[in-house]
């Protein structure tokens, strides 16, 4: 019998598109401390009485537009991973879901009994809105179980040299195509995220190459350090003109300043600058979800078209893409044997 086993770590989704489902799900979702870091009593407020009340059946039109028939595309795909995984790696592999179902509880409860589980949070960067709260819970859950079993967590994997061969080979065929712009469209922080979670006081935002120079620590907490890392080998793998290259942060809400420029209003800018074609990746994601498939291929497209861009093509995430899986297979055996 193995005594290891793999569990697959993503955000989640809502059961359905419909307005109930979707509530239920944003509901969990918001009242995260780590999504809105206010006080329990004021986020509750916010929560249940400004965002449910007015977002709920927006967000479900939304889902609606890119649900498919096996369902939700994030946990499709998602399971397509696992699936490749148990094949290739030839142990047993579950799949959790920050919010929604199968919940981490889901998934931990099929491994139960090995000795180690390995953990993959499918986040390229270090983002305490998604890593650190899916490993805050897991290890919750694990705990709960009274289990003895040992959980390893893959580090982040943003420039690891085997996920950016993975993301260039994704996207050649795209890249073949003429283009004015590659633009990478990172999911968005506010900025006092990054100050609140910094290595050291004085740096993070402090100038306008703090996340250039970041090395050690800082690096290794900075999420906008390890974004701009992603792009840079990116680029430098495919050979691509790095002045062809925009760098933006999507999925903002709420009033505080965030990570810019912005994804939503650089799309209405460029047409204007006599940006006309463009190419838009999210590296962010390793499945395609509301972010990739409405945010950016459904509303992104109509809004760029509309201000006069005349071609807008979206690269999908890497989802089951093969060589992908095979450096998801690699980098769990090298944990396994560290």
């Amino acid at each position: 019998m193995n005594s290891t086993g793999v569990l697959l770590l993503n955000t989640g989704s809502p059961i359905s598109p419909s307005t109930y489902d979707v509530k239920k799900f944003l509901k969990e979702f918001l009242t995260d401390p780590c999504i809105i870091d206010l006080p329990d009593l004021f986020r509750s407020l916010l929560v249940n009485n400004i965002i449910l009340p007015f977002r709920s059946s927006r967000s479900a039109k939304a889902y609606s537009a890119i649900w498919i028939q096996s369902g939700s595309p994030q946990i499709f795909h998602t399971g397509e991973i696992r699936d490749k995984l148990q094949n290739k790696l030839n142990l047993p592999v579950a799949v959790g879901m920050r919010y929604g179902s199968p919940s981490i509880e889901d998934g931990l409860s099929k491994l139960l009994g090995l000795e180690k589980i390995i953990a993959v949070p499918l986040f390229p960067h270090n983002s305490v809105a998604s890593r650190k709260s899916i490993i805050d819970r897991t290890l919750a859950v694990a705990s709960s179980h009274g289990s003895n079993m040992q959980i390893k967590f893959i580090p982040p994997f943003y420039d690891q040299h085997d996920y950016i061969n993975s993301l260039v080979a994704s996207a050649e065929p795209f890249l073949s195509d003429e283009f004015d712009k590659l633009i990478f469209s990172f999911h968005g922080l506010p900025e006092r995220y990054l100050r609140k979670y910094r290595a050291t006081k004085n740096y993070c935002l402090c100038e306008p190459d703090c996340c250039e120079k970041a090395r050690g620590e800082i690096l290794n907490l900075c999420y906008r350090a390890q974004a701009l890392r992603t792009a840079k080998a990116f680029v430098e793998k495919a050979g691509i003109d790095k002045n062809k290259i925009v760098i933006a942060f999507q999925s903002r809400f709420g009033m505080g300043k965030w990570l810019q420029p912005y994804f939503d209003k650089l799309l209405l800018e460029l047409p204007r600058q006599g940006v006309k074609r463009i190419l838009v990746i999210s590296p962010s994601f390793v499945t395609d979800c509301l972010e990739t498939l409405e945010e950016i291929n459904i509303r992104g497209r109509k809004n760029f078209l509309e201000a006069g861009g005349e071609k807008f093509t979206f690269i999908p995430c890497l989802n089951d893409f093969e060589t992908w899986v095979d450096s998801l297979a690699k980098m769990i055996t090298t944990e396994i044997n560290s």
